[in-house]
């Protein structure tokens, strides 16, 4: 299994929960071709989604989207999983005291990036996140090694988007993510 990305552009604004009705809609068909949802996030003016998936490759997931009906994704893409300090990439993470909302940031490279280095420089200023009470749970690479998101988890979106642009890190876009692992 690996981990599959979707990102999507909607013409009109849509809700985190209008996702979900749609994934508990197509369950079937996610079942057919062995595909799980892990996460499903939205920007918070409901413009663009990103969804992660695990399933056996990418066509599995655009064999869903063309079974189901939906139409094509504005991207698809592959990616390793880096997990952070006590994270298990199968459980959907617990928040722990003090943390309210789950967050995903979008970064983009011009050239390929090597992982650790990227997480090298997220850890020299571990503080950033620290003082902003914003705690790191995992990152998905692209396999062509110029995109990631990375999930955290936080009081408020706000700290998230706050603390990541002060590490100096690319930030893209900050979306709200909550998990849709099976029970």
């Amino acid at each position: 299994m690996v981990s599959v990305i979707i990102e999507q552009a909607f013409g009109r604004p849509i809700k985190l929960d209008d996702i979900f009705t749609g994934d508990r809609a197509l369950r079937w068909c996610l079942d057919i071709y062995g595909c799980s949802a892990r996460f499903h996030a939205l920007t918070p003016e409901g413009r663009n989604s990103i969804c992660v998936y695990e399933a056996p490759d990418a066509e599995a997931m655009r064999n869903v989207g063309r079974t189901g009906g939906l139409r094509e994704a504005q991207r698809i893409w592959t990616a390793t999983v880096h997990p952070g300090p006590g994270d298990d990439p199968g459980k959907a993470p617990v928040l722990e005291t003090g943390e309210a909302t789950l967050g995903l940031v979008e970064r983009s490279f011009p050239e390929p990036i090597d992982f650790e280095s990227l997480q090298a420089a997220e850890d020299d200023n571990i503080s950033c996140l620290v003082m902003h009470r914003v705690r790191f749970i995992r990152s998905y690479l692209a396999l062509d090694k110029r995109k990631m998101i990375c999930l955290y988890a936080a009081p408020d979106l706000e700290s998230i988007r706050v603390a990541n642009r002060k590490t100096g890190l690319p930030v893209d876009e900050v979306y709200l993510a909550r998990p849709n692992y099976p029970a």
